[in-house]
């Protein structure tokens, strides 16, 4: 799910930087890439013998068979779609990479500024009072959300899931974006196993994860709904950078596994396609062949 894209030379630089440190003074984005399972490098030479020795000094094991990709970035900003819960660390201008984060959503730094301090949690959490209000609603703790997956048995009287889902989709029509955005709603029933395995109420992104404690109905406009407690979360704490604790990200990484074992799954004659409700777009479809959010791919 995370990976980090960084080219040679910025990564080169870092670990110089970093090798002049003791090591329990070293940055959180070293830390992040030494915890980094998918390190990908873009190489300015064809000389790897380098990368071994990343290994054996600093515990860092890189790919780099996604040169090409790396490099075409700068000319083809969209592509960095491909790859929507990563890290982009590029040889580009601060104003390019900034440019790159807002208008596609994911978090993209320059080598001379590769400050990551917006992946790493500060721990916030927003205690909600029944019937009182917390500045705008749900806008107080996440901006947007673009995949939704609710218990289709337990909708609200006033709501069906064909309204809900075209709700859903003429709020995503507001999102102003240079490419298209799909909207999937999902219901599951009690007798599809990933109802059971997707319990716990979760809001999950690309880059953070929300956790509440009863309800995921927590506010009607700017007014709770019940007492609780939401805590937001992006992807690393500065204990689980230092071992101490669980990442958030571990967390996240479960749920987008369930998503995909189900999406796996439809494919499959015994799949009772009766459990579930889903919809693209707006349009109820008959059957889900599969699930087409990038964060499950």
């Amino acid at each position: 799910m995370f990976k980090v894209f960084i080219e040679e030379k910025i990564l080169r630089n870092i670990i110089q930087a970093e090798s002049q440190r003791p090591n329990n003074t070293r940055s959180n984005l070293f830390k992040i890439l030494k915890m980094s399972k998918n390190l990908y490098v873009a190489m300015d030479s064809p000389d790897l013998s380098w990368t071994k020795q990343l290994k054996e000094d600093h515990g860092l094991v890189v790919d780099t068979t996604r040169t090409d990709y790396i490099k075409s970035i700068p000319n083809k900003p969209e592509s960095v779609l491909k790859n929507p819960s990563s890290l982009f660390i590029l040889d580009i201008p601060v104003a390019e990479a900034k440019k790159i984060q807002v208008e596609y959503g994911v978090v993209c730094r320059s080598g001379v500024d590769a400050n990551v301090s917006i992946l790493i949690d500060v721990n916030d959490e927003h205690t909600t009072d029944k019937n009182k209000t917390l500045g705008r609603g749900w806008d107080t703790v996440l901006d947007s959300v673009d995949t939704i997956v609710f218990d289709k048995d337990s909708i609200d009287a006033q709501y069906n899931f064909q309204l809900i889902a075209k709700q859903l989709n003429d709020i995503k029509e507001e999102f102003k974006r240079p490419y298209p955005i799909t909207m999937e709603v999902l219901g599951i029933t009690d007798k599809n196993d990933t109802y059971y395995n997707l319990h716990n109420r979760r809001v999950v992104s690309n880059y953070f994860v929300v956790k509440m404690d009863y309800s995921l109905a927590a506010f009607n406009k700017d007014v709770a709904t019940a007492d609780q407690t939401i805590t937001p979360q992006v992807l690393f704490t500065e204990d689980s950078l230092n071992r101490h604790s669980s990442a958030p990200l571990k967390s996240m990484e479960q749920i987008v596994s369930t998503l995909r074992e189900f999406s796996n799954s439809l494919s499959s004659p015994r799949t009772n396609h009766d459990s579930y409700y889903y919809a693209v777009n707006g349009q109820w479809m008959e059957k889900c062949i599969a699930i087409r959010n990038r964060l499950i791919k």
